[in-house]
């Protein structure tokens, strides 16, 4: 028996080695003359597919393996190359395919699946163990068709008939069968058993393609019972592992679906291909339609892509794939919801509302536990039943139109849009309406410093994000003609609220804004400027663009929180004693601490006849009050009120709550005033460890946390350990603020007087002159801050100017002895 090379080895050869020159010296080195190789090809797949035919013919002794030795020398890395020739007899058919055929011709472009075609050859291969039945499974349009048609190319010499069957229409099964029949020989009607037996007498190999089965009873009669058939089914229709190998298909890889965008546009962006792949969700069939709409009309990437996000319900029916001119994405599914609509009611029901939220997964509980706040009743009256429910999910799945897990389900953006596309505008309102009472039911109220609530809200963040983008209104219209009744307005403006709020807890306050916003407009268009549901949303929205800096921006919202509450409730009233607190924040944040312990005054006295001298909303206050007398340094002031408000935090949270964290710092700061370095290096060490484990290591908080660490080790001498750390700070206010925020400016000054203490004072230069161009564009050039930059600038420009200064001043220390109290 003489070698030939393997079908997959023939491709890999083509792909790597395209040069005509550096193909034949290969080929010679091998054993066949130059002069003896294939001439007349004009393809490197045809030139290696003969060359392979020529070896097998006996043209080189252990030509084959003598050619895969060489090859792999030259790509070491390449797998397909390590595997072993194939033998053949001499003398036997080598021609380019198998002498019944009938498969259509491969995708023009194909990429990946490499995993996926080894794992169907093994399933595949004739002669072994297996079943010798495959079933390719997945969601329409994800490439089931496109890895079939390529398997059965790549592995032609393996057989020798290979019939394709479409099998949508069971009917028509028997005819393709027939065709197949008289290739063989027979009669134009025999029937398909007639044709299995004829298959088994001839004893070839053969293989059978069922592309696009519905149903696994319509193929089963085929299968084939002896070593020399093969059976491969394409279908969206899971459950096959009862009767073979079953391979499911996912969506492209992101690099495989920018390769696919860039083998029809060679000039593409691959950022926008990037974008375009991800907003199609790196499905197959999706990006070869926005390649071919692209191709044919010339739009660039990078414009298809703005249509995607503004207009993806739209911009699913643009473009046709050659090879499936008939089949869009925005019909792909049109067939399966027909028939889970006859069969499923309630699963149409459920896909509908899916359809609605983010492409990311959904707990089940969701609905399972309220169920009450659904209005379709086919799908209220199947979550109510554990099995109908069961079933319901089930069928989705079955259809492949979603996935799940044990607690989770979740649909492709792609198939929401087409979904969604068959809803009519009223039919999405009414559905809106159900999915943000679901939400609004279930995410906790309780957020601010409330590590249990954030995992519920983690889960459903994506799914509230798009149910309010789905519910926001235009700008050329307002809340009072909005189109959802009075209680969806409400959830509207709850969720919009509590979602922001979440979002700044997390460092996302840019995020948080534009939902702030919506929830205020809506609340007073709805209920009036002056009303007093407008305080909470006003001190929010103030907090927010606390967090950001813009302190100008937050103190009328504050002053305004204070006037609503004290003319609805009164000035004893806790909603005002809460909105004096925050007033106080924001005046302090400004620099004016005289009228910010005015306020916190104030707002402890309210807090404490409210709730009592113990409560952890008292010690909110006294933290903050704490802080005023800090920055005034009157620690003296400050240190009992900051014992007393970590005391009390710790009694009522708890040891490792994050508001633990916040009194441990004010006190960590306060006592370094005082200098007990080593003490305050401790209780940071805690705060940093309290934080991390609460926000995670890139949270602005827990940078807040390693700057004032970094600046008590700089405080007791050991800068050259603060600056690791200063570093660290610095890279997450900048990826979180960007680099003119005054979170950005305060490590920045700290980092450069740690640089300056070390002698470089060059680089110490330049970044207090920045910290300080923050300083006075968000303050003010006379706050405390300013002044205070100003002043460390002109020190350590000093020092740079006469490196010679600090050292005579600690010599004339040294000379002076201790000084004396």
């Amino acid at each position: 028996m003489a070698e030939r090379l393997t079908d997959e080895q023939v491709e890999t050869l083509a792909h790597l080695i395209t040069d005509p020159f550096a193909a034949r010296q290969l080929v010679a080195a091998a054993g066949i003359p130059m002069a003896d190789q294939p001439w007349s090809t004009h393809s490197p797949r045809m030139f290696w597919t003969e060359v392979s035919a020529a070896f097998a013919n006996g043209a080189a002794v252990d030509g084959a393996q003598r050619l895969l030795t060489l090859a792999r020398d030259q790509f070491p890395a390449n797998i397909v190359l390590a595997g072993p020739p194939v033998f053949a007899p001499a003398g036997a058919n080598t021609s380019p395919r198998p002498a019944v055929w009938n498969i259509p011709p491969r995708p023009a472009r194909f990429v990946g699946r490499a995993d996926l075609l080894t794992a169907l050859a093994g399933h595949l291969s004739v002669g072994g163990d297996t079943p010798g039945i495959a079933a390719v499974t997945g969601m329409g349009g994800v490439g089931k068709t496109a890895l079939a048609i390529e398997y059965a190319h790549r592995q032609r010499l393996a057989f020798d008939v290979v019939w394709w069957i479409p099998a949508q229409r069971a009917e028509l099964l028997d005819t393709h069968l027939a065709a197949l029949g008289q290739q063989l020989g027979l009669p134009a009607d025999a029937k398909p058993l007639t044709v299995l037996a004829q298959l088994r007498r001839t004893a070839v190999t053969w293989l059978l393609v069922f592309d696009d089965v519905d149903d696994p009873a319509t193929v089963m009669p085929y299968r084939p019972t002896d070593g020399h058939g093969r059976m491969l089914v394409t279908s969206r229709q899971r459950g096959w592992r009862g009767i073979g190998a079953a391979i499911d298909v996912p969506t492209l890889t992101r690099p495989e679906s920018i390769a696919l965008l860039t083998g029809h546009l060679p000039d593409a962006d691959p950022p926008a291909a990037n974008h375009v792949a991800e907003l199609l969700g790196d499905l197959a069939l999706a990006v070869e339609q926005a390649a071919a709409f692209c191709e044919r009309t010339g739009i660039p990437l990078v414009d298809l892509a703005h249509l995607l996000v503004e207009r993806l319900d739209e911009a699913l029916a643009l473009g046709e794939v050659v090879e499936r001119p008939e089949v869009t994405v925005a019909t792909l599914w049109d067939l399966s919801v027909r028939r889970l609509a006859a069969e499923q009611p309630a699963a149409v029901a459920l896909l509908e509302l899916l359809a609605l939220c983010a492409p990311d997964p959904l707990p089940l509980d969701l609905l399972a536990e309220h169920a009450e706040q659904l209005s379709d009743s086919r799908l209220s009256h199947a979550v109510r039943d554990p099995l109908t429910w069961a079933r319901t999910v089930g069928a989705l799945v079955s259809y492949s139109l979603a996935t799940r897990d044990d607690t989770t389900i979740w649909v492709h953006r792609l198939v929401q849009a087409a979904t969604r596309r068959q809803m009519h505008d009223a039919h999405q309102e009414h559905l809106l309406a159900d999915l943000l009472a679901l939400l609004e039911a279930d995410l906790p109220e309780d957020i601010t410093l409330t590590p249990q609530s954030w995992p519920r809200w983690r889960l459903l963040l994506p799914h509230v994000r798009a149910a309010l983008a789905r519910a926001s209104v235009p700008a050329d219209r307002n809340w009072t003609t909005a189109p959802y009744p009075p209680a969806t307005r409400d959830a509207i403006c709850s969720l919009s609220d509590r979602t922001a709020t979440y979002l700044t807890e997390h460092g996302r306050p840019t995020e948080a804004l534009p939902l702030y916003n919506q929830s205020l407009a809506i609340t007073e268009t709805i209920h009036g400027r002056d009303n007093p549901r407008a305080a909470p949303i006003l001190l929010h929205l103030a907090s927010a663009l606390r967090v950001l800096g813009r302190y100008r921006e937050a103190l009328p919202l504050n002053q305004r929180a204070v006037t609503l509450t004290e003319t609805t409730f009164g000035t004893e009233d806790p909603r005002t004693g809460e909105a004096r607190n925050n007033l106080a924040v924001t005046l302090g944040n400004l620099g004016r601490f005289d009228e910010a312990l005015s306020s916190y005054e104030k707002a402890l006295s309210i807090a404490e006849a409210t709730y009592g001298p113990d409560d952890f909303r008292v010690s909110i206050v006294l933290g903050n009050m704490a802080g005023a007398f800090y920055h005034l340094k009157r620690t003296d002031q400050a240190l009992p009120l900051i014992r007393r408000a970590a005391a009390i935090t710790e009694s009522c949270r708890g040891p490792d709550h994050p508001q633990v964290a916040v009194a441990l710092n004010m006190l960590a700061m306060t006592l370094t005033h005082r200098r007990h370095h080593g003490e305050v290096i401790e209780l940071l060490q805690r705060v940093l460890a309290i934080n991390e484990a609460a926000y995670g290591p890139g949270h602005p908080e827990v940078a807040a946390n390693v700057n004032n660490l970094a600046l008590t080790l700089r405080y007791s001498g050991r800068a050259a350990e603060a600056l690791p750390l200063f570093d660290r700070a610095l890279a997450i206010s900048e990826a979180t603020f960007g680099p003119n925020h005054p979170e950005v400016a305060r490590t920045q000054h700290n980092r450069a007087l740690a640089l300056a203490d070390l002698g470089q004072t060059a680089e110490a230069l330049a970044l207090v002159r920045h910290a300080l161009t923050i300083a006075e564009a968000t303050y003010g050039p006379e706050h405390p801050y300013s002044a205070e930059a100003r002043n460390n600038l002109g020190i350590i420009y000093i020092r740079h100017r006469h490196p010679w200064l600090p050292r005579l001043t600690r010599a004339a220390k040294r000379r002076r002895g201790p000084a004396r109290s």
